[in-house]
C-alpha cells in the first residue's frame, strides 16, 4: 500500500507477482517501472506528471494513457491479451513506441470504439457480411452491437475472440468451423445458438437465460448445465460426448434430441411439454414417460432397455425402439394401433401389450425377484409375463415394506411372507392361494375372503384384531391356533373400525333411533353401512360433515339451514376409520353413496360437484347465496324429478348431462343460473360473470408448479381456491399464492371484488 507516499516520484517494482496496484494517490510520479508481474490492469489517469511508464510482460487486456501529455518512454510488450492502446496521439505513438509494444497491438483515440478479432477468417466472414471493411483484426464495437444475426456457419474459423463485442446477437450459427472455445457470456441476449461440428469440449451458456434453441451436435462436449436456459424449446446433441443432462428446469421443453451419446439415465417428468424425443443410440436401461402426455415423435433405437411403457403417451405417431435385445414387450393404449403402425419399428422378440409389466416399488421385494430370476435389474418393474404362472414364492425375512405387485402373482399356490415389514397387503387377485404365512409383519388389516382355497394359513404377531373371511366357522375351526389371541375372524371386519366422525356431529347421528346399535358412543363402519332410510341434520348448526361418507345406504339426507360450505367428503370416495382396539386410524376407498333425495339448502355452499351421486331424485341447493360454481353431471340427470336453485344470484351455470334436455324444463332453477353441459359453453356466465374485463384481469402461470401470480386493475377483497369436487384449500387477500405443497390436479380459483366474482380453472403440475 503506497497510498500515503504521495510525495513519491518514482516507483520500480519489476519481477513480482503483483496482480493489482493503487497509484492513484501518487500524484507525483515521474517514473513508473512495474514490468514482469501479473497485473491484468492499471488506471494511471491521476499520474499526470509521469514521463516513465513500463508495464511490459503482465496480463493486461487494456490500457488508457490519453491523459500523459508529458509521457516520452513507454514499454507495454508481452501482453498477449492486450490489442488496444488508447492515446492522445496516435501519430506520434505509433512513430516512438510501436517497437515497445506487441506486433498485434494498435494505437487509437478512443480503443472502446474498436472489438478484438484476431481470427483472420472470422473477420474476413464479417467483411462478407458487410460488417468490417479491412483485414486488420478489428471490427467497429458499435457496428458488432448493431448485429442481431450472424451467420458464420462453414467459415474454418478457430478462434472466436470478438464475439463478446456482439452484445445484442440473438442468433449464432458457427457450425462447422475449428474452434476448441467459446466465450458467450457477454452475448446475453442470444435466443437461438448453433456450434456444431467444432471441436469444443465444454460451453458456458449460464448466462444465455433467453436461450430458446440450442444445438450442440457432433462435438467434444461431454457435460452442459441448461438448469439456467428456463426457456429453453428445443436442444440437439445428437453425436456428442454427453452421459447425463439436468433438464428438471426445463419445463418448455418441446424438442429434444439426443441420438448417439453415452445417456444411461435420464429424468424427464418434469419437461410436460415435449412433443419430440430422440434418444436413440445411448445406454439407456429405463425411462419414465408418464408425464409426457404431449409426445408425438419417440426414438428409442439402440438402448438396453428391458421396460417400456408408453400407455399415457396417446398422441404418439411415430415410434422406434429397434434394437432393444432385452425388451420383449411394449406397454400401450391401443395395441390394435400399435400393430398396425409400429410393429415393423420393434424387434422381432419384441410384442406390444396392455399389461406388459407389474410394478414392485419396493427394492428389497424385486430384489428378491431378481435373485430368483424372474427379473434382471432395480427398476420398480417387473414382466408380468414372467410371474403369472409362479405357484410359489418364498419371501420370507426380505425386509419387505410394501407387496404391491403381489395381485399379479395369479397363479400362486404357495406364499410367505413371514418376517418383513408390511403394513397391508391385497390377496384378492390371488384366488388360487393353498398355503400362506405372514406372520410377523406389521398388519392392522387382513382380507383373505377372496382366497377360498386357502388351506394352511398363519399370521401369529402382527396388528391385527379381525381377518376378513369367506367362512367363519372354516377359518375358527382351522386356524385360531395360528393367529394371536386377540384376533377374530368375521365376513366383515367392518364391526372393529369406528368412523372418524366431527364431533358435533357425532353427538347429534348417535342419538338417531337404531344407529348406534351397541350404545357405545361410537359408530362403527359396520353400523354406518346398515344404516338406511332418512337421515334429517337440518338446522343443527353444523359446519362439518365428516364422517357422513360411511353411510353409504342412506336414501336422503336433509343439511338444510346449516353453515355447511365444503360437501366434498360426501361425495368423495375415501374415509378415515379408527381401530377399536388400537385406536389406529386409516384411510380406505368406499363405495358411492346411494343417496336418492339431498337437501342441501339455506348452507354456505361456493362450490358444488356432485358427479358422483348417480342416485339422484332429488335435489334442492336453494338459498345458497354464494354458491359460483356446480356440476351434477352424474350421467343420470333424467331421473332428477325434483330440482330447485332458486336464490343462487351468484350461480351462472350448472354443469348438466345434457343441456337440451327436456326433463330441464320441470327444474326449478334461478333466474340467473344457466344449464350448460362443459367448460367451454359456461365461459361467458362462469368465468366471466359481470365483472372482469379479460384486460382487467390476468393470471400466470397456468399450468402452475409452484407460484401463482394474480393482476388486477380493480382491487380484490378476496381470492378463494377449491378442488374439484368444492373443498375450500386457500383463502386470502393476497394475489400471490403458493401451489408448491398442493396435488397436481385442477382447481378453482375464485376472486371476489366489490361484490363481483370471476372464477377461473387453475391446471396444477
Amino acid at each position: 500500500d503506497i497510498s500515503k507516499n504521495t510525495l513519491l516520484q518514482e516507483l520500480y517494482l519489476q519481477g513480482n507477482l503483483l496482480s493489482t496496484i493503487d497509484v492513484s494517490k501518487n500524484i507525483n510520479l515521474t517514473k513508473l517501472l512495474i514490468p514482469s508481474n501479473n497485473l491484468s490492469s492499471i488506471d494511471v489517469s491521476n499520474n499526470l506528471m509521469l514521463n516513465t511508464l513500463g508495464v511490459s510482460n503482465n496480463n493486461l487486456t487494456s490500457l488508457d494513457i490519453r491523459l500523459l501529455t508529458n509521457l516520452l518512454f513507454f514499454s507495454a510488450s508481452g501482453n498477449s491479451n492486450l490489442h488496444c492502446i488508447s492515446v492522445n496521439d496516435v501519430n506520434f505513438a505509433t512513430q516512438n513506441w510501436s517497437q515497445n509494444v506487441d506486433d498485434n497491438v494498435i494505437f487509437d483515440l478512443d480503443c472502446n470504439l474498436w472489438t478484438y478479432v484476431p481470427d483472420d477468417n472470422f473477420e474476413q466472414a464479417l467483411i462478407d457480411l458487410g460488417y468490417d471493411l479491412l483485414l486488420d483484426n478489428f471490427i467497429s464495437s458499435n457496428i458488432a452491437a448493431s448485429v442481431s444475426t450472424l451467420n458464420i456457419f462453414e467459415k474454418q474459423i478457430s478462434d472466436l475472440t470478438g464475439i463478446e463485442g456482439f452484445t445484442n446477437l440473438k442468433e449464432l450459427n458457427c457450425a462447422k468451423n475449428n474452434l476448441t472455445n467459446l466465450d458467450l457470456t457477454n452475448n446475453t441476449k442470444l435466443e437461438k445458438l448453433v456450434i456444431s461440428e467444432n471441436n469444443i469440449y465444454y460451453i458456458d451458456v449460464s448466462k444465455n437465460t433467453e436461450l430458446n434453441t440450442l444445438v450442440i451436435s457432433s462435438s467434444s462436449i461431454s457435460f452442459i448445465d441448461v438448469t439456467k436456459n428456463l426457456k429453453l424449446k428445443s436442444f440437439a446433441a445428437f453425436s456428442t460426448q454427453l452421459n447425463y443432462v439436468d433438464f428438471a428446469f426445463n419445463k418448455d421443453l418441446e424438442i429434444l434430441q439426443l441420438d448417439n451419446n453415452h445417456i444411461s439415465t435420464i429424468n424427464l417428468e418434469n419437461n410436460n411439454n415435449l412433443k419430440v424425443l430422440d434418444l436413440g443410440r445411448n445406454n439407456l436401461m429405463s425411462i419414465n414417460l408418464t408425464k409426457n402426455l404431449k409426445l408425438e415423435a419417440l426414438d428409442l433405437e439402440s438402448n438396453n432397455l428391458s421396460v417400456l411403457d408408453i400407455k399415457n403417451n396417446f398422441r404418439l405417431t411415430t415410434f422406434n425402439a429397434r434394437i432393444n435385445n432385452n425388451l420383449t414387450c411394449i406397454n400401450t393404449w391401443d395395441v390394435n394401433y400399435a400393430n398396425q403402425n409400429w410393429s415393423q419399428n420393434i424387434d422381432a422378440t419384441a410384442s406390444f401389450g396392455d399389461n406388459c409389466y407389474t410394478n414392485i416399488p419396493d427394492d428389497n421385494f424385486e430384489s428378491a425377484l431378481i435373485s430368483m430370476g424372474y427379473d434382471n435389474q432395480i427398476d420398480d418393474y417387473v414382466l408380468t409375463s414372467n410371474i403369472s404362472n409362479i405357484q410359489s414364492l418364498n419371501l420370507d425375512s426380505k425386509y419387505i415394506s410394501d407387496a404391491t405387485g403381489i395381485e399379479n402373482f395369479i397363479s400362486l399356490k404357495d406364499l410367505y411372507l413371514k418376517g418383513n415389514q408390511l403394513t397391508t397387503i391385497d390377496l384378492k387377485q390371488n384366488t388360487q392361494l393353498l398355503n400362506l404365512n405372514i406372520s410377523n409383519n406389521l398388519l392392522d388389516r387382513l382380507d383373505i375372503s377372496q382366497n377360498t382355497l386357502l388351506e394352511n394359513f398363519e399370521a401369529i404377531n402382527n396388528k391385527l384384531t379381525c381377518i376378513k373371511v369367506w367362512d367363519e366357522n372354516y377359518a375358527i375351526n382351522s386356524w385360531t391356533n395360528k393367529v394371536d389371541s386377540n384376533v377374530g375372524f368375521s365376513l366383515d371386519c367392518d364391526d372393529v373400525w369406528t368412523i372418524e366422525v366431527d364431533e358435533e356431529l357425532k353427538s347429534l347421528i348417535t342419538i338417531v333411533i337404531g344407529l348406534d346399535k351397541d350404545n357405545d358412543g361410537e359408530i362403527t363402519l359396520a353400523e354406518a353401512k346398515e344404516f338406511t332410510g332418512e337421515l334429517d341434520l337440518s338446522g343443527k348448526n353444523l359446519d362439518d360433515i365428516k364422517g357422513l361418507e360411511a353411510f353409504i345406504n342412506l336414501t336422503t339426507l336433509n343439511l338444510s339451514n346449516n353453515n355447511i360450505n365444503d360437501l366434498s367428503q360426501l361425495t368423495g370416495k375415501k374415509i378415515t376409520l379408527i381401530s377399536k382396539t388400537t385406536g389406529a386410524k386409516r384411510v380406505v376407498e368406499t363405495n358411492e353413496l346411494t343417496i336418492e333425495n339431498l337437501i342441501i339448502s339455506n348452507n354456505s355452499f361456493e362450490t358444488l360437484n356432485l358427479d358422483n351421486l348417480t342416485n339422484l331424485k332429488t335435489l334442492d341447493v336453494s338459498n345458497n347465496i354464494n354458491l359460483t360454481t356446480m356440476s351434477i353431471k352424474n350421467g343420470k340427470n333424467e331421473d332428477l324429478n325434483n330440482f330447485n336453485s332458486t336464490n343462487t344470484p351468484n350461480l351462472s351455470c350448472i354443469l348438466v348431462d345434457d343441456s337440451n334436455a327436456d326433463y330441464l324444463l320441470n327444474w326449478v332453477k334461478d333466474s340467473k343460473n344457466k344449464f350448460v353441459e362443459n367448460e367451454t359453453q359456461c365461459r361467458e356466465s362462469v368465468l366471466n360473470v359481470d365483472t372482469f374485463n379479460e384486460k382487467d384481469l390476468t393470471i400466470f402461470p397456468n399450468p402452475v408448479s409452484n407460484i401463482l401470480t394474480i393482476n388486477s386493475t380493480k382491487l380484490i377483497d378476496k381470492i378463494e381456491v377449491y378442488t374439484t369436487l368444492g373443498k375450500k384449500v386457500i383463502t386470502k387477500n393476497e394475489t400471490i399464492i403458493d401451489f408448491s405443497n398442493y396435488p397436481t390436479g385442477i382447481y378453482i380459483l375464485k376472486i371476489i371484488s366489490n361484490n363481483m366474482v370471476v372464477t377461473r380453472r387453475i391446471l396444477k403440475q
